[in-house]
């Protein structure tokens, strides 16, 4: 099937080969093509998960999702303490929401962008439901938020997607890139002020995953003022980098690009802080 939409149907393949050749320069032009035919094969493989996903029993579900680093979210929801997940578009964003759910038993709200065919926003919407979760429409974001402060539930945001160019957004480097990623994540946490985690998923081989979870905590003496969305980009680069073919290349992620100078709607990065 990946080879009729490489070959055949050619989807965003000139996006696909110029993101990674800008992404990954010091990589040879054979090492890019390997990773973009494994990115095509993944790509299909998801789209007939993500159909799975409508009736995947909760046993074949976990014996697919390994996941792991979820002692520390237990001792917050222990304490009566709801949290964040941020996530990127890497290994399976669905499967990654369901197999949380059943392994917690605690319903996990994802923040989803409703899609314009309505048939395929339904049966969406139908996969993330199945276990107990309501999905936030992302424009209803603060005020459901507000309504359901005090039920026992977590928030799932995927949040690398493009900003709409007119939006408030945040430049920072992402992949050597100057990368825009909208404010909602570092406003949201700041304003629940719960514990803010980030899901790592790659694949481990096709139709098997694993989903890692660790805090992002931080720094004090930070003085960002997007420290959240600072530690969210560190940790999607450094799993991007580990498994790039498990990220979503097709999507046109640099469709415009940094402003010379500084807007009211534009906020950057003031220096990198990370370093492994």
């Amino acid at each position: 099937m990946y080879l009729i939409i490489y070959y055949i149907i050619r989807y965003r393949r000139n996006v696909v080969k110029e993101n990674l050749a800008l992404c990954f320069p010091e990589k040879s032009a054979t090492e890019r093509l390997k990773i973009t035919r494994q990115f095509y094969r993944n790509l299909c493989d998801l789209a007939i998960e993500t159909i799975k996903a409508h009736n995947l029993s909760p046993d074949a579900l976990q014996k697919r999702v390994q996941i792991k680093g979820l002692d520390k979210i237990k001792e917050f929801h222990e304490q009566g303490s709801p949290v964040f997940i941020f996530t990127g578009h890497t290994g399976n964003w669905e499967w990654m929401l369901l197999a949380y759910t059943k392994e917690l038993n605690y319903p996990i709200d994802p923040v989803y962008k409703p899609l314009k065919n309505s048939g395929v926003d339904k049966f969406i919407m139908e996969v993330r439901s199945r276990f107990g979760s309501t999905p936030i429409a992302k424009d209803n974001t603060v005020r459901e938020l507000v309504k359901r402060r005090k039920l026992e539930r977590d928030v799932a945001m995927v949040s690398d997607q493009l900003p709409i160019q007119a939006t408030e957004k945040y430049w920072a480097k992402f992949l050597g890139r100057d990368t825009a990623f909208y404010l909602g994540p570092e406003q949201l946490a700041k304003f629940t002020k719960w514990p803010i985690f980030m899901n790592s998923m790659h694949r481990v081989k096709r139709g098997y995953y694993v989903a890692e979870y660790q805090q992002i905590t931080i720094n004090t003496d930070d003085k960002s003022n997007f420290p959240i969305l600072d530690g969210y980009i560190h940790l999607l680069e450094k799993t991007t980098r580990k498994n790039p073919s498990d990220w979503l290349w097709s999507h046109r992620r640099w469709k415009y690009t940094k402003p010379a100078r500084s807007t009211d709607k534009d906020h950057f990065q003031e220096e990198e802080k990370h370093s492994d």
